[in-house]
């Protein structure tokens, strides 16, 4: 598994007190997880702050499963995202 990733699940699992079991690339933060949308924000910002990285605000708000986090993240980062 990639670096980012990993970062992505570990924001998931210390927001949403979830499993690393039901993190899947298309799980969707609001209907799988139960998240709401500052949940997901907060997501968001601890894998800005881990990676030292910024999203464009307008991306964010696209954002709805952990694929979609993830090609942000390679997207910000200028990196080709791997096939999940």
């Amino acid at each position: 598994m990639n670096r980012e990733l990993e970062i992505i699940q570990k924001a998931v699992i210390e927001v949403l007190q979830c499993d690393i079991s039901e993190i899947e690339p298309q799980t969707s933060f609001v209907g799988d997880l139960g998240a709401d949308s500052l949940d997901a924000y907060q997501i968001l910002m601890l894998v800005q702050e881990e990676l030292d990285i910024e999203f464009e605000p307008e991306r964010v708000e696209r954002v709805e499963t952990v694929e979609d986090a993830y090609k942000l993240v390679c997207e910000t980062l200028g990196k080709e995202a791997e096939d999940l």
